[in-house]
């Protein structure tokens, strides 16, 4: 996990409001080869930034922002936009991450009818045959001729775009190592998942559920038993990741020679 560095890559100085931004360069995909930086962006919701920190994005070189938000979550919490982009809503509206669905999973757990940890274990299982037609058509965005800088985001920037990024990754070629050693770098941890669980549980209550912190952990962290969850799936209804990303996202060996001729450099 040497390769995957913090510093450099996820501008927490600058971007303070902006949960899990980081810069998908600088991965390294095989002995001395890395994904490019400055081309592919990801992230948490752009509600609360400042400013400044829209300035800060401009300043990256972002052109394109993708929010693959549900229609009812990008309402209820609306980017930030800096001047000059283009903002394109890809709604992941089916599912059990929607804003819809994780009220009713709250209102569940609260009475102790639910369990948030397998709630999200199952969301990620279902997730590759769910958002199938979703990733395809990111993926051809990454394809097009007319490419820009571009930054994806959900809400937590680590569920759907935590899904679409380890696929990104392993389209390029990326050891398993990688993409899990990417994947774990979003969510909180320690002191901060514990002031997160507190501010995200008091959210709730507009919609008159009272509930323990401990309860949105799963929904605030990244574990290695999530993301192998939809991998095993993969694996399971396809036998291989590369059959996966041929059948459903549509990327033979020519779609991922090109992006790797688009995303990936030598170390100089």
């Amino acid at each position: 996990m040497g390769s995957i560095e913090l510093q450099g890559r996820t501008y927490r100085e600058q971007l303070p409001n902006c949960h899990n931004f980081r810069d998908m360069g600088g991965v390294e995909i095989a002995p001395g080869i890395f994904t490019r930086h400055g081309l592919l962006f990801r992230s948490g919701r752009l509600s609360h930034v400042s400013k400044q920190e829209l300035n800060f994005l401009q300043e990256l070189g972002i052109r394109r922002i993708i929010d693959l938000r549900s229609l009812d979550e990008a309402e209820a919490h609306p980017d930030r936009l800096p001047g000059d982009v283009l903002y394109v809503q890809h709604p992941m509206d089916e599912g059990s991450l929607t804003l819809e669905s994780v009220i009713a999973l709250f209102r569940s757990a609260a009475q102790g009818k639910a369990d948030p940890d397998l709630h999200i274990r199952g969301s990620y299982r279902s997730m590759p045959e769910q958002y199938g037609s979703h990733f395809r058509q990111m993926f051809s965005m990454l394809l097009s001729a007319d490419y820009m800088p571009t930054l994806v985001h959900c809400t937590g920037g680590k569920d759907r775009t935590g899904l679409f990024s380890a696929l990104f990754l392993l389209a390029l070629g990326a050891r398993e190592e990688a993409v899990f050693a990417d994947y774990l770098m979003s969510g909180f941890a320690g002191e901060r998942l514990a002031e997160a669980s507190q501010r995200y549980a008091r959210q709730f209550r507009k919609y008159d559920i009272e509930l323990d912190p401990v309860l949105t952990y799963p929904l605030l962290t990244t574990r290695p038993e999530f993301l192998r969850a939809a991998l095993d799936a993969v694996y399971v209804a396809y036998g291989s990741i590369d059959r996966y990303l041929l059948e459903v996202i549509g990327l033979g060996e020519g779609e991922r020679q090109y992006l790797r001729e688009r995303f990936l450099e030598v170390a100089r």
